[in-house]
């Protein structure tokens, strides 16, 4: 994370340890990377906490760090560039609100602004506990009749949909969040315009992103509809195959129409996650 915002995010797949996770994670970002807030939900190792080390961070927090973890995290000597690192036990996470109707009063967020009020709100949350609740977008106007998506998604475009609409309830919007084998790729945050956004995301990629070079094949969320065709052409053009976004545009027959043209998968999501503040 680096100002409220994640740099780059990962989830394990088969076969893939704790350290492998945290390099692709790191990765995704390799310059933003530099200086940030580690976040992980489960025990750190050591390994993993050797591979940390050798590059500048500020704290790193996870629900529980092993013995030998804790050791390399406290040997200044041989990490002097992190000598003054913060650990931080934040307890388990899997406990925290996650999907909608899991919220109550003890899960609250509070913020408070420069003039001392104090703001109190539900944590946000997603309706999409899973790939079967990906439903292909529909819907009808005028112009083009009623349009539904016919292009097939693979399975793991499906899994890493699912992770990037996950990754994008914590990025400010306008949010983009593109994402391949369980690692974002780019995340594109507080553009003022929804194809600017997009374009955002794509150029940090080809500017900053250290791995295979080319999204061909990749997913993308957007925290909002798509007003206009251009943000799936813009997509479609650097290689994006699936996307999710909510409906909601008077557009949105026009805007699958142009996905099943250009071999996009698109989907809808069941909600906006805008997140302004």
């Amino acid at each position: 994370m680096k100002h409220v915002n994640p740099s780059g995010a990962a989830v394990a797949l088969p076969g893939e340890d704790l350290k492998s996770v945290y390099i692709k994670g790191r990765d995704a970002d390799a310059r933003a990377a530099f200086g940030s807030v580690i976040a992980f939900n489960v025990e750190v190792d050591a390994a993993t906490a050797e591979e940390i080390m050798s590059t500048f961070v500020e704290c790193v927090v996870a629900p529980a760090f092993t013995p030998e973890a804790l050791a390399v995290f406290n040997d200044g000597e041989k990490f002097k560039l992190n000598k003054h690192v913060r650990i931080l036990k934040c307890g388990d996470v899997s406990k925290l609100p996650r999907f909608t109707g899991e919220t109550s009063a003890i899960h609250q967020t509070y913020k408070v602004l420069a003039d001392g009020t104090v703001i109190v709100a539900a944590p946000l949350t997603t309706a999409l506990r899973s790939i079967a609740d990906l439903k292909p977008a529909e819907g009808e106007n005028t112009r083009c009749g009623h349009q539904i998506s016919t292009v097939e998604a693979t399975e793991q475009q499906k899994i890493d949909l699912l992770f990037s609409w996950y990754v994008n309830l914590s990025v400010r919007s306008n949010g983009v969040v593109i994402a391949q084998n369980g690692q974002t790729l780019s995340v594109g945050t507080g553009e003022q315009d929804r194809v600017g956004a997009i374009e955002q995301a794509i150029a940090k990629f080809r500017q900053k992103y250290t791995g295979t070079g080319t999204l061909e094949g990749a997913v993308m969320s957007s925290d909002g509809f798509f007003p206009f065709e251009d943000g799936v052409e813009t997509a479609a053009a650097a290689g994006i195959k699936a996307i999710i976004a909510p409906a909601g545009s008077l557009r949105d027959a026009d805007v699958i129409k142009r996905a099943n043209e250009l071999g996009v998968a698109l989907f809808h999501a069941p909600e906006r996650i805008f997140s302004h503040h």
